[in-house]
């Protein structure tokens, strides 16, 4: 089951360097590694940014922010990757058997008094803090942001 921010971060953030490096073939060994200095760095930006929303607004035992987990694609270390790009998600379950990716998606959206239609418990509404969303909103234009540092390496590199 995909979550939230799986969903949101994966449209974002996974960068297809094939696409990319068409522009760039002949100087592919120059691009490459700032694509991925970009990638990494943007990231554990947005590792950083989610964890400061769930420590500054929604910490009580601490569960879910050591719960946020940030892994790189299996892709990543292999030569002719054409995939780049991390996982970032909430892994495991609290005391209660409820997901943590769940538990950050209800904290992030919101919820409203009632949940579940066959039930009808009320469970009180949450407002939601959209702390992930604050923390993927950089990411759009990350592609733009990445061919623009390239032209200005490659125009650089031919001045010298």
């Amino acid at each position: 089951m995909a979550d939230g921010i799986t969903k949101n971060f994966d449209s974002l953030m996974c960068v297809d360097i094939a696409d990319m490096l068409n522009k760039y073939t002949a100087k592919v060994d120059q691009v490459i590694p700032i694509v991925k200095e970009e990638i990494d760095k943007a990231a554990e930006q947005v590792k950083r940014d989610i964890d400061n929303g769930v420590r500054a607004e929604h910490y009580q035992t601490g569960e879910l922010a050591s719960s946020l987990t940030i892994s790189p694609l299996a892709s990543n270390d292999k030569p002719n990757a054409k995939k780049y790009g991390y996982e970032i998600e909430f892994k495991g379950e609290n005391a209660h058997g409820v997901p943590y990716a769940k538990i950050a998606n209800i904290l992030n959206y919101g919820r409203d008094a009632f949940e579940g239609s066959k039930t009808k418990k009320a469970y009180g509404g949450i407002e939601g803090s959209h702390f992930i969303d604050e923390a993927i909103r950089p990411l759009k234009g990350l592609t733009k942001r990445i061919s623009e540092r390239i032209e200005k390496h490659l125009l650089d590199s031919e001045k010298k």
